[in-house]
């Protein structure tokens, strides 16, 4: 871990200060603020090569003591799953090939082709996770160079859940998706962690969002913002944990941006958004967090 990240992960400036250090399993982490763009992100972090690696086989291992779906895994992602569906349903109508870049378990893929009957391909890198997907007969490989003619090659929708803060490149992944993996006017769908509601910094996440430079990457990598949601569901009525958008593959030339930003505004906003989450996690513990979901409802 001493990859030392020079350019935003965004906007490719190089001015950048501190914004705050965190602990987290026995790694001292430190994330930075783009001056220009707003975005934290992570640095030094990992090399491509061990971030490759962690993925593979130790991700899992380390945020669940087990490289295959735990039952708790697999009741979030449940959960996870019927809000993202119940957030498309209200915001797209049609779908006929659905990519689900993370794939995991293979939950969201089994949602959406049951709900649109669509074909899905899932990309899983992690080992086991691919495994007990690909067992219960879905379509699942482990990187998007594995799809090959039997597959559709070009997809109208693209969900990535709890992916985008893993990428040291989100721009550039995001742009290739829509230039070599999308239908002109395609949709995306995207879950983050919510910098100014959930912890959002450790080990694997190399960049945290707020709905400020979630729009800034999306509109930087050739997509207009169609809908944008900041919630807690599935863990808590309280807390806007998550930030859900759905955007839209645009054709349009985007010219550089210049952006105006306020660091000290994004750590002011951030340190009230965990007070409020500390807040009512003491006040209305009830509401604050939530059972985990049932795995069938």
């Amino acid at each position: 871990m001493n990859l030392v990240v020079e350019h935003c992960p965004l906007c490719k400036n190089k001015r950048h200060r501190f914004f705050e250090a965190v602990q987290d399993n026995g790694h001292s982490l430190t994330y930075m603020i783009c001056d220009t763009c707003g975005l934290v992100f992570q640095s030094p972090r990992m090399s491509d090569g061990e971030l490759k690696d962690f993925y593979q086989a130790e991700y899992r291992r380390l945020v669940q003591d087990d490289v295959g779906p735990t039952e708790k895994d697999q009741r979030v992602q449940a959960g996870r799953a019927r809000n993202l569906l119940k957030f498309l349903l209200k915001n797209l109508d049609l779908v006929r090939s659905h990519l689900d870049i993370g794939s995991s378990a293979g939950t969201l893929l089994e949602f959406i082709q049951k709900q649109y009957k669509c074909t899905s391909v899932g990309i899983e890198p992690g080992d086991a996770y691919r495994t007990f997907s690909q067992e219960r007969g879905w379509e699942v490989v482990a990187d998007l160079g594995d799809i090959d003619d039997k597959y559709s090659t070009s997809f109208d929708l693209v969900t990535m859940a709890h992916v985008l803060e893993h990428l040291p490149d989100p721009v550039g992944y995001l742009r290739n998706l829509r230039e070599k993996w999308m239908t002109p006017g395609g949709h995306l769908l995207i879950e983050v962690p919510n910098l100014n509601g959930h912890t959002a910094l450790e080990l694997s996440h190399l960049t945290a969002y707020s709905s400020m430079t979630l729009q800034r990457l999306l509109d930087r990598a050739g997509y207009h913002m169609v809908a944008l949601e900041a919630h807690g569901h599935p863990r808590s009525r309280l807390i806007p944990l998550y930030l859900t958008a759905l955007a839209q593959e645009s054709s349009q030339q985007r010219p550089n941006v210049s952006y105006w930003t306020n660091p000290s505004g994004i750590l002011f906003r951030r340190k009230i958004g965990m007070l409020w989450a500390r807040s009512v996690t003491r006040i209305l513990p009830g509401l604050a967090w939530l059972p985990w979901p049932e795995l069938d409802e």
